[in-house]
């Protein structure tokens, strides 16, 4: 049976963070023409529950 192998920790982790800033970045491309929501359309003062 052949040794086990020996995994660096520290590569691991490191590959797991860059993949997900990777998807972030994927994320943050996909939104980045459409504007914040626009809380001052909302409209506070109409409540129908009165």
């Amino acid at each position: 049976m052949p040794p086990p192998q020996k995994i660096d920790l520290a590569e691991t982790v490191n590959e797991d963070i860059a993949d997900m800033e990777s998807e972030l970045d994927i994320i943050r491309r996909q939104y980045a023409g459409y504007p914040p929501f626009p809380l001052d359309d909302v409209d506070y003062d109409e409540d129908d529950n009165e």
